[in-house]
C-alpha cells in the first residue's frame, strides 16, 4: 500500500520460502496449510481468486542434516523434496547431503540435482495437481495446521504485528519452549535420528567435501539456526579424537537370550557418544571366566547387562568383584535400583545426552 500497488499487484511479487523436513505428511499438510491461510488473507485484502495462490519455494531442511552417517541425508532430503512435491511446492531446492560437512563437492551437487529428477521423471510428482487431496489423515491435519496456524497469526497481529512481537521477544520464546520439547524427545529417544542418536556406525569413513564452511552469519533477531544433531556430535567428536577408541567392558550375565536386549541396547546408547562395545555378545561360565575376561580387556568400565531375575541373583556379586579388579565405574543396564555398588544406570527413556556425559567422564574424556 506504501508503494501504491493494490492487493492483486502485490500478490504476483510475493514468495514463500518455506523450509521442508522429512516427514511426509506432516510436511506436506503444512504446505497445504500455508496455501489455504495465504488464500484467506488475500481473499480478505480483496484480492481476485485468481490472485489468491500463494508462491512456495520448498527448501530441504538443514536442521534435519547430520556429520555422521551422512548418507542417510539423501534418504531424508528425498523424502523432504517428496514431501514439498505432495504439499504443493512450485519451486523445490534439494541440498547436497554434505551440507553439514561442508562445501559439496560435483558429486554431492549432482545427486542433490538427480534426486529431484527422479522424482518428476519415475515418481511423477508433477502430473496431479494435488496428490494427498482427500485422504482423511492429510486433510484433517492440514485444517488443524491451518486453524492453529491462524490463531498464532491473530496473537501475533494483537502484540503490534511481527516487528513489534521479535522486539518484544515473544516469538523467541515461543519457538524456544517448542525447541526445548523438541530436543527432549531426541535426548531421551522418544525420536530419533539414524546414524547418530540411534544405529551409529562407528569407525564409518565420511563422504569428501570440497573445502570447510565458512563462519555463520550472526543470528537474526535472536533466531539461531540449529541442527538436531548437534548435542551428539559434540560428544562424538571427543571420543572420535581419542585413539585408540574408548571402549566398555560387557559383563553379560546369563545366556544370550536373557542379557542381548539390555546388551543390545547399552551398545547402541554407548555408540552414539562414539564409544566402543567389549564383548557384548560374550556368554561367560562362570563369575569367575567374567572377571577374568574383564581384568584382560584392560577397560576402566564396564556394564551388567541381564534379566531382572538375573540381577537379583548375581548382581551384588558380580559387582562386588568388578570393584576388586580395580572397574572404578559400573554400570546396570536398567532402571535405577537401590544399590551403592552400581554408579550408573542406563535405560529405555533416560536422557541420553545426561548419561554419555557422565560416561565420558568416567572414561577421562576432555568435557
Amino acid at each position: 500500500q506504501a508503494q501504491g500497488l493494490n492487493a492483486d499487484q502485490a500478490a504476483g511479487a510475493l514468495r514463500f520460502a518455506v523450509s521442508v523436513g522429512p516427514d511426509v505428511l506432516v510436511e506436506a499438510a503444512k504446505l497445504r496449510a500455508l496455501r489455504l491461510c495465504w488464500a484467506r488473507v488475500m481473499e480478505a485484502s480483496g484480492a481476485a481468486p485468481e490472485n489468491r495462490g500463494a508462491h512456495i519455494h520448498a527448501f530441504t531442511s538443514r536442521r534435519m542434516l547430520t556429520r555422521y552417517d551422512s548418507w542417510t541425508n539423501i534418504l531424508r532430503i528425498t523424502s523432504a523434496a517428496f514431501a514439498a512435491g505432495v504439499g504443493g511446492a512450485d519451486d523445490i531446492t534439494t541440498l547436497p547431503f554434505t551440507d553439514a560437512l561442508g562445501v559439496a563437492t560435483p558429486f554431492a551437487r549432482r545427486i542433490a540435482r538427480n534426486t529431484q529428477h527422479v522424482l518428476l521423471e519415475e515418481s511423477h510428482l508433477g502430473h496431479v495437481i494435488d496428490p494427498a487431496g482427500g485422504a482423511w489423515f492429510v486433510e484433517e491435519l492440514t485444517h488443524q495446521l491451518a486453524q492453529t496456524g491462524w490463531a498464532k497469526m491473530q496473537a501475533i497481529e494483537a502484540q503490534g504485528g511481527i516487528e513489534a512481537a521479535l522486539n518484544s521477544g515473544a516469538i523467541q520464546k515461543d519457538i524456544a519452549e517448542t525447541r526445548a520439547a523438541r530436543a527432549k524427545a531426541f535426548a531421551t529417544r522418544k525420536e530419533t535420528i539414524t546414524g547418530v542418536t540411534d544405529f551409529p556406525l562407528l569407525g564409518a569413513k565420511q563422504p569428501e567435501i570440497a573445502a570447510p564452511r565458512a563462519a555463520p552469519l550472526p543470528p537474526l533477531s535472536g533466531l539461531t539456526p540449529i541442527r538436531w544433531a548437534e548435542p551428539f556430535e559434540a560428544l562424538r567428536d571427543k571420543a572420535e579424537a581419542i585413539d585408540p577408541r574408548p571402549a566398555i567392558f560387557f559383563a553379560n550375565l546369563g545366556a544370550l537370550t536373557e542379557f542381548s536386549p539390555r546388551s543390545n541396547f547399552a551398545r547402541n546408547l554407548f555408540g552414539v557418544g562414539g564409544v566402543g562395545a567389549i564383548e557384548p555378545e560374550t556368554e561367560y561360565v562362570s563369575a569367575n571366566a567374567l572377571i577374568a575376561a574383564y581384568k584382560q580387556s584392560g577397560a576402566k568400565v564396564a556394564i551388567l547387562c541381564g534379566t531382572d531375575a538375573r540381577y537379583g541373583e548375581d548382581m551384588a556379586t558380580v559387582a562386588e568383584a568388578l570393584r576388586d579388579a580395580g572397574c572404578r565405574h559400573i554400570i546396570l543396564a536398567g532402571e535405577p535400583r537401590g544399590t551403592d555398588l552400581i554408579q550408573q544406570f542406563v535405560w529405555n527413556g533416560c536422557d541420553a545426552l545426561e548419561a554419555l556425559r557422565a560416561l565420558h567422564t568416567a572414561l577421562g574424556i576432555v568435557p
